[in-house]
């Protein structure tokens, strides 16, 4: 049985009079692969930025590996998110005058890892991923689906407990789309990585092993294990 990695308790998130989020209560172990769906507006992303301490709860706590994310401030909060989580968004964010190698090495680098090796392990990842061949091209050089990979490779850089993917597939065709779903599959088997991925993509929901589906800031199902496969 593997653990939790991730318990959220009693979440809930107001934005004004706008009550977001009424109580979830998730756990997520390791290397598990989960999908959080559901219509624009239920909440779906603001779960996801709690989960992963980019917002903090109105009330209720979330901890990962034992510790209460809630409770760290500034820089180690920054170190915790550094060292333990891992994030992919529609939108690559990969900073346009770096090349794609320095832009996946950067988290390693904001954690004073030695540079070589960092670079040999986005090297590695790189390669996994089907993409070393743009290393030293630059985000415009290359092409969407390109860009969403380095990006996963960015986020894998420090060997992360959890990567959070908020709708990662929703900036790609249909051919991207499934490579990437591939991709999360083989990164769980190959480094047993736990994915938490918000997302409108009945194909990727589908496959993960529990698909939570969220209604008017509740989780009204919390997903089944499955041993899908592609």
């Amino acid at each position: 049985m593997h653990k939790k990695m991730i318990e959220a308790k009693n979440i809930n998130k107001s934005y004004g009079d706008k009550e977001v989020l009424k109580g979830i209560n998730l756990a997520v172990k390791k290397a598990e692969i989960i999908s959080i769906v559901g219509r624009s507006g239920v909440g779906k992303s603001t779960l996801l930025h709690i989960l992963s301490t980019l917002d903090v709860p109105d009330q209720g706590e979330v901890v990962m590996n034992g510790q209460n994310i809630n409770l760290l401030r500034g820089q180690k909060l920054a170190k915790f998110r550094n060292e333990h989580i891992g994030f992919v968004f529609q939108f690559h964010n990969l900073l346009p005058e770096f090349s794609i190698l320095e832009n996946v090495s950067l988290p390693a680098f904001l954690a004073k890892k030695q540079k070589k090796a960092t670079e040999e392990r986005a090297l590695e990842l790189l390669s996994l991923l089907g993409v070393a061949e743009i290393a030293h091209k630059t985000p415009a050089q290359v092409s969407g689906g390109e860009r969403q990979r380095a990006a996963i490779a960015r986020a894998l850089i420090n060997a992360p407990t959890v990567v959070f993917a908020d709708e990662p597939s929703g900036n790609l065709d249909t051919e991207n789309s499934q490579e990437l779903h591939k991709l999360f599959l083989k990164l769980r088997e190959e480094f047993q990585q736990t994915f938490v991925v918000v997302t409108h993509d009945e194909n990727l929901a589908e496959l993960a092993d529990r698909k939570i589906v969220m209604v008017d800031g509740l989780i009204v199902n919390n997903g089944k294990h499955s041993n899908k496969e592609l």
